[in-house]
């Protein structure tokens, strides 16, 4: 059995897209831009997308922050052009954001007004 996509999930997939593509368009893929500026603008990805995901989207950016300074510091660098560094944070917060919001939510709103209607009777 399919599960259709409602407007709310399709709007946040779409708000979702829209941030990915509109750095890709302005910085990712305009080889005008320099990596320093591309890095820089990265922070307005990880802001929408900490967001749009919250609060999963927090804990995602402090985990990836994190173990990029454990990375640094224990003297391994990872050396991925910058729009792969980026679409692998966007990936990730967007599924975890898509879990939190589409299916964790939901079923514990259902579990918790399933119990309210067992405690009315």
């Amino acid at each position: 059995m399919t599960k259709k996509l409602k407007t709310p999930t399709l709007l946040w997939l779409g708000a979702c897209a829209v941030v990915l593509i509109w750095w890709m368009a302005v910085y990712g893929l305009n080889e005008r831009s320099s990596d320093a500026l591309k890095s820089e603008a990265m922070i307005y990805v990880v802001i929408a997308m900490t967001l749009l995901s919250f609060p999963v989207g927090l804990v995602w950016t402090i985990v990836i922050a994190g173990g990029a300074r454990l990375l640094h510091a224990a003297g391994i660098d990872m050396h991925a052009p910058i729009w792969v560094s980026l679409l692998f944070y966007w990936v990730g917060a967007l599924v975890l954001g898509y879990l939190q919001w589409f299916l964790i939510v939901p079923r514990i709103k259902a579990k918790r007004e399933g119990r309210s209607q067992q405690s009315m009777r």
